[in-house]
């Protein structure tokens, strides 16, 4: 059975036909004539576009001296093979796409536009955010995204596969944010406001949409794409270039949906646009579950204590210190909001890390994000 599929698709129905004509002297028209069929149906035919019905096999078998069981045979072998064959390049390809990308998590959280079952489909989706229409499998395999965060040997290869398919999304969604509105230009010495002043932000009752809207006056973009399995995101800086000027972009994923984690973030992307803008051609990739940790290289250390100094670590670790409780209750956290002018669940935190007070305090101190996240910032 393989090596008559096989013969069917080297010799299919329109190549038979087309050696007929051939061997008979014969032309498209001719064959048109003698069939009674358009010179369309003839071409489509022997371009194999055209199925051979069992009437279309009768006239056929009438010109060629072939039996309509031969045609509609032919036929049926040479669809089935052709079908087969598609179906094994569709598996294919959806089996290679989920070796480099969390393609069930990616459906779930709603970043494909094409259904990526078929071939077809998969291919287009690559050409939607690649530019082209086949896995750069060497983007994935050579990746040299630097990540500050921890991953373990049983998921090392996961890891550097799914944080490159997540900063990718990123970058496409990065230009087409630079195609429907026109970036500030970067202003450093506004950025630095933002930052000496970031601990009042914290306290605002709009202090999160106000921190977005003075990023994006001083030239730094902001968007929400959430983080993906074995890939321990927190947030992203890098630099998007369009036009030959480069753009910042801080992205923050909301992996831990708490307003401290937001503000921890923030201060650490914001350092690192502030400390080491000409490095960030290459993208920095954060776990702040690492926040502070000796394994850090030098640009993180720079960052978290940037990040610490914006936020006021020192005022909170003293206020802190002071309360000497096991214990927090919402009228001591509003009091240390009140002495150091840090919002509680930031300052909450600090003392955390700090293992001041305990870890497991009231959620309700500790309020969600996600709901304070405008919806225009939002990519998935």
């Amino acid at each position: 059975m393989e090596n008559l599929l096989n013969l069917s698709v080297a010799v299919t129905p329109g190549k038979m036909l087309s050696r007929i004509l051939e061997a008979r002297g014969w032309n498209q028209s001719d064959l048109a004539e003698i069939t009674g069929l358009s010179d369309k149906t003839i071409s489509q035919l022997i371009k194999d576009k055209q199925a051979i019905t069992p009437e279309t096999a009768s006239l056929l078998a009438d010109a060629t001296g072939k039996s309509m069981k031969y045609w509609v045979n032919m036929y049926a072998d040479y669809h089935r093979a052709k079908k087969n064959s598609e179906i094994d390049k569709s598996v294919k390809a959806r089996a290679l796409m989920r070796k480099y990308m969390p393609v069930a998590e990616m459906k779930k959280l709603g970043w494909f536009v094409n259904d990526v079952t078929t071939e077809l489909e998969i291919e287009n989706e690559y050409e939607r955010i690649f530019g082209t229409r086949s896995l750069p499998v060497e983007l994935f395999e050579n990746s040299t995204i630097v990540m500050a965060a921890r991953q373990t040997k049983d998921d090392v290869e996961l890891s550097k596969f799914y944080r490159t398919t997540w900063f990718k999304f990123a970058c496409f969604h990065a230009s087409v944010m630079l195609s429907l509105k026109e970036a500030k230009p970067y202003d450093k010495s506004r950025l630095e406001l933002i930052a000496k002043n970031l601990y009042m932000y914290t306290t605002k009752k709009d202090g999160v949409e106000r921190v977005l809207f003075d990023l994006y006056e001083s030239g730094v973009n902001f968007f929400v794409l959430s983080h993906l399995s074995k890939t321990y995101l927190d947030g992203a800086a890098f630099l998007f270039e369009k036009g030959g000027v480069k753009n910042p972009f801080i992205v923050y994923t909301a992996r831990y949906d708490r307003e401290d984690n937001f503000w921890f973030v923030m201060a650490h992307e914001i350092a690192h646009i502030l400390l080491h803008f000409e490095f960030l051609d290459k993208p920095q990739l954060d776990d702040m579950d690492e926040f502070g940790s000796e394994k850090r290289n030098e640009r993180e250390k720079q960052a978290d204590a940037a990040a610490l100094c914006y936020l006021r670590n020192e005022v909170v670790l003293a206020c802190g210190k002071m309360l000497k409780r096991k214990y927090v209750t919402a009228s001591m956290a509003k009091l240390l909001e009140e002495s150091t002018g840090v919002a509680s669940c930031v300052a909450l935190g600090m003392l955390q890390h700090e293992k001041i007070i305990p870890w497991n305090i009231d959620s309700a101190l500790k309020p969600k994000i996600k709901a304070k996240l405008p919806e225009i910032y939002m990519r998935g």
